[in-house]
């Protein structure tokens, strides 16, 4: 469903309908992260910071990078929930959770 929400965003953005696709990719990005389903969140995560890139908004698209791939090493944690928790809670990660959005 993220995928498909994601998908539906970038649509919208090629359409012009810019502020309804970003809308859009943030909700597929939440929808992913809701239901820990990490590929879809990195895609939508990735898709984001595309997009930020593309309307100028570098320090954002940067954040939005740097999260989807903080997002895809937390998630190799899995198994070690404790690890993982300590990871999300670092400063790195942390520092970059504005854009979660």
């Amino acid at each position: 469903m993220a995928d498909a929400k994601r998908a539906e965003g970038e649509a919208l953005v090629a359409l012009g309908q810019v502020t309804e696709g970003e809308a859009r990719i943030r909700q597929a990005k939440a929808e992913a992260a809701t239901i820990n389903a990490a590929p879809p969140g990195w895609r939508a995560g990735l898709t984001l910071a595309r997009f930020l890139e593309e309307s100028g908004r570098r320090t954002e698209a940067d954040q939005a990078t740097a999260l989807a791939l903080l997002e895809a090493i937390a998630s190799d944690l899995d198994e070690t929930p404790q690890l993982r928790l300590a990871f999300e809670a670092s400063r790195l990660y942390q520092s970059a959770r504005p854009v979660a959005g």
